[in-house]
């Protein structure tokens, strides 16, 4: 508890010490006819909490009333928040804010001796571990579009087999005689057709309405039927010729 209390107030000592190594003081030489407009030079200058003004002028020939904002424009002089007149006169500055100044000498303000200073606000030594960021705009742009699927298309479709990979066989199913030379080539009997192989990754997108491959109609020269590799799942074959 008492390291708390301790380091709070190092912390305390630290920042004001930290406040009055900045201060600065700044010099006014308080006169009828200043060679530059009081409130122009004050608009260039950087107030802050603690910076000290000294007004210079001739003791007992002036003098310089600390005001409100209605004082200051009516020039009024009755009722003075502060009034110095040992001809250096120190104002240190406790809080920001504007701060409005008047001569006490009859008619000096009304031709043009007074002056606004702006103080600015508390400095900090340290800077914020975390600032605050901004947040990211909200993207409304066009969506891209992703790539186009082929219709009426259900789940992952088996690649077509390649040279290297196995080949299932046909299913067992009745096979037709070989045709003679003059007798019309018969048609295959209705059996099982193969199903193409299933694969967990899925293939290239096939065309719609896809039913799996049919074996070709056996030729006049050709041996009888046997089992072989199943054709590329690709489309309709053509149809056996009469």
């Amino acid at each position: 508890m008492k390291f708390h209390i301790l380091l709070t107030l190092f912390l305390v000592l630290f920042v004001s010490f930290l406040s009055s190594s900045n201060c600065y003081t700044f010099y006014v030489d308080w006169v009828l006819h200043p060679k530059e407009k009081y409130n122009d030079w004050a608009g260039k200058m950087r107030f802050q909490v603690n910076d000290t003004i000294i007004f210079k002028y001739e003791k007992g020939s002036d003098s310089v009333l600390l005001v409100q904002k209605d004082d200051y424009d009516k020039c009024e002089r009755k009722q003075p928040l502060m009034e110095m007149n040992n001809g250096s006169s120190e104002f240190k500055y406790p809080h920001s804010g504007p701060f409005y100044f008047i001569s006490g000498k009859e008619g000096h303000c009304q031709k043009g001796q007074k002056m606004i200073t702006v103080v600015m606000a508390v400095r900090h030594g340290t800077p914020s571990i975390h600032p605050p960021t901004a947040p990211s705009p909200k993207h409304h742009g066009p969506v891209t579009p992703g790539p186009a699927h082929s219709p009426y298309h259900h789940g992952p479709v088996a690649k077509p087999p390649t040279g290297s990979s196995p080949v299932p066989a046909l299913a067992p199913g009745p096979i037709a005689k070989p045709p003679t030379g003059s007798s019309p080539v018969p048609a295959l009997a209705p059996g099982p057709i193969a199903k193409p192989p299933t694969a967990l990754t899925p293939g290239p997108a096939q065309s719609p309405y896809h039913h799996g491959p049919i074996s070709n109609p056996p030729t006049a020269s050709s041996p009888a039927p046997y089992p072989g590799p199943a054709l590329s799942p690709t489309h309709h074959g053509p149809s056996p010729s009469p």
